[in-house]
Order: C-alpha cells, then structure tokens, then sequence
C-alpha cells in the first residue's frame, strides 16, 4: 500500500506557483523547523461522532481551510476544505467538512482496511513524539476507513472512530482517535507532526490532491508535516475569532482576489442581464445570473459572510462569466431575429 501512495505522490507533477504571500500560506509562527502550526484546543466535552461542525462543542475552536494543491504552493479554490481540532484526555478529535460541488458523483467503492485513498477521502497522519513511526488514518464520503503506520502499511484492529454525512455542498466527516492507539497522551504545549489532506476525483484534476501542509513528495513527506500544538485551555469566542483570522490570513487574500477578478465585469453583467430579463425567452436563465451576481456583489465586500460563504459561491460558480457571455450572446441573437422579422 505505501508504494501505491508514494507512487501516486511521485506522479504529481504540478508547477509550482509561487504567491507573494507565501509566509503567510498558513498562519501562525512555524515552529524552529519551519513547520506550520495548528493550535490544537482542549475541548469541554467529548464531541461524539454527531456534532455538528459550527455547533456548540466546536464553536470555540478556529477552524482552518485554505488546502494547498500537493505538491504545490498554490491555494486550491475550486475544493474546499476546512478542519478543526481538538482534544480530550481520552480522544484526539477532527471535524472536517469537505465542499464539492459534485457530490453525486463521489467516489467510495473501497472496502475496510482497502485501497480507500483511492476513493473521495480524507488521509489523517500523526507523529507521536514516543512512537517509532506515523499513523496514517484514511477514511472516504461513506465512512470506510483504512489504517497505516508508517513503512509498515496496514495495521489490524484500529480502535478509531468516523463517521460521514454527504449533501448537496459535498460531504463531512467526524473523527475520534484515542490516545491509547496513538501511544501518549499529549502535555500542554507539545508538538505532534501532523498532515490533513484530501483525495477528491470528481473533477478538477489539479485538485485531486490537497493538504494543508505545503508537501512536496505526496501525503507522506514526513519532511514537511505540519505541527498540531496541543493547548489544555481553550479560547474565547472573540480570541477564537483572532486565531481563526490569522490560520487563515492568507486564503483570505486568495478569496479576494478571486473575487476581485469579476470586479471589471460586473457592472456590464448587470446590464446584460437587465435586458434579458425584458426577453421572455430568456427571461428564466437571467433571473438566475442576477441572483448569482447579486450573491457575489454581497459577498465581494464580506459583510455578513464566512470564508465558507465564499468558497462555496466560488465552487459554485466557476463558469458565471462564461455563462453571462453565453446569454449576452443569445440576446444579440434574438434581437436580429426580431430586425429580421420587421
């Protein structure tokens, strides 16, 4: 099995895109080895396999998005994902919510302890500082999980807990891992290697493979894990805020420049669009242009909106431009045929 994934990460051959905001590609200070940081909170409560990804159990813990393309150091916009993390004196606990825009077509066909990073999954990996090696957790859109350590490949009897929900934003998963299985319990301020990636094949080749660390060999580059950095006490919901905003700095920035692409187009979309809501033929397909440009002019300024609120639209609406021109080209048309007919 670990040949097929260093395989699969060696095969990746995507060009590097180099951002001018790359120290900031994921926020907070990195550690004396140049890793980049999660706070890993302490929570109140187990958070069971139910509980929802913005409710109260996870309310006060900062969720980080913004995966970069494996390989790469280029934000993925068109995948989402975003994750949180925390701990108890028993689990460590994720909840990840992985957004697609095709979720109809998500792949899990892999069956238990099988080939599941093949299918649309997550691949959760820890180093312990007391184990010898990494785990690797993989687990798909139908909570089908595979477990790993390190060069050894699959391990039997894992003790660790997912479960999944799929709807029509893509699909989310919650994961309780006991220390137990992991060997140790954490201290306050300690450091674990850590890598969350995704595995997504309903489309958007570029964008198979994300992760949150800026990996370079594949799922596996142990070199260039992240850090979760495990905290006894957690924040406040306003300190919970400012984290948050600094985990996520930099897909903040990447999120406005999206958007900032459609800002000289706007304003002759609408007219556009003004139009052909006067030609009854067309009239359907522009009501929904102008819902879908008045949600971005909404969200271009971020009042009122997530980071979610614009991924999404984003994933959303990849084609909106070339829709608007395909409209505005259907309106010259009609207006010719109705010269003609006079």
């Amino acid at each position: 099995m670990m040949t097929i994934m260093k395989n699969r990460g060696n095969g990746m051959k995507i060009k590097a895109i180099l951002i001018p905001f790359f120290c900031l590609i994921q926020g907070v200070n990195a550690s004396e080895r140049n890793r980049v940081e999660y706070p890993c909170y302490r929570l109140s409560q187990e958070p069971g396999l139910t509980a929802d990804f913005d409710g109260a159990i996870w309310r006060a813990i900062p969720a980080k998005g913004g995966f970069l393309i494996c390989e790469s150091n280029q934000l993925a916009a068109k995948k989402p994902t975003f994750f949180k993390a925390g701990w108890t004196g028993i689990n460590l606990c994720l909840a990840i919510k992985c957004y697609d825009g095709e979720s109809r077509r998500l792949r899990a066909r892999a069956s238990e302890q099988g080939s599941v990073w093949l299918d649309d999954s997550v691949e959760i990996f820890f180093k312990p500082p007391k184990a010898k090696n990494y785990f690797q957790m993989v687990v798909n859109s139908a909570g089908t999980g595979y477990t790993g350590m390190g060069e050894a490949g699959s391990i039997g009897n894992p003790s660790w807990q997912a479960k999944s929900v799929v709807n029509n934003d893509g699909w989310s998963i919650n994961v309780i891992i006991p220390f137990k299985m992991l060997g140790q319990t954490p201290a306050n301020g300690e450091r674990w290697p850590a890598n969350v990636a995704r595995n997504s094949f309903t489309g958007v080749p570029a964008e198979t493979h994300t992760c949150w660390p800026p990996l370079k060999t594949g799922f596996h580059d142990t070199a260039n894990f992240g850090e979760f950095v495990f905290k006894t006490e957690a924040p406040s919901a306003l300190e919970a805020g400012k984290i948050a905003a600094d985990l996520n700095a930099a897909y903040v920035i990447f999120l406005k420049e999206q958007f900032g692409r459609w800002t000289k187009e706007y304003p002759a979309s609408l007219l556009t669009i003004k139009e052909c809501l006067q030609a009854p033929a067309l009239k359907s397909g522009a009501e929904a242009l102008k819902a879908c440009w008045d949600e971005y002019a909404r969200l271009s300024t971020r009042e009122g909106s997530t980071l979610d609120d614009q991924a999404i639209f984003l994933m959303r609406n990849t084609n909106l431009l070339r829709q608007t021109q395909e409209i505005k080209k259907q309106l010259a048309l009609e207006k010719l045929f109705a010269n003609v007919g006079k």
